[in-house]
């Protein structure tokens, strides 16, 4: 699975100034961590709301 850039040690841009490519990229990031997850714990978690939160910025900035 490869990083998106925009969660790269630098830039690491955060979601508000990301382009709604980037914010895509950084969901299906976090979506497949967690459906390659053996079973649910803290890491687990922690990529749940980072993808809630993607999908949060996305619905606001580029409501469907």
């Amino acid at each position: 699975m490869d990083l998106p850039p925009s969660l790269a040690v630098a830039p690491n841009i955060p979601l508000r100034a990301q382009t709604r490519e980037q914010l895509i990229a950084e969901r299906d990031y976090w979506q497949a961590s967690i459906d390659a997850a053996n079973s649910w714990g803290a890491a687990v978690s922690v990529a749940d709301e980072f993808l809630r939160a993607c999908n949060r910025e996305l619905e606001r900035r580029f409501p469907s």
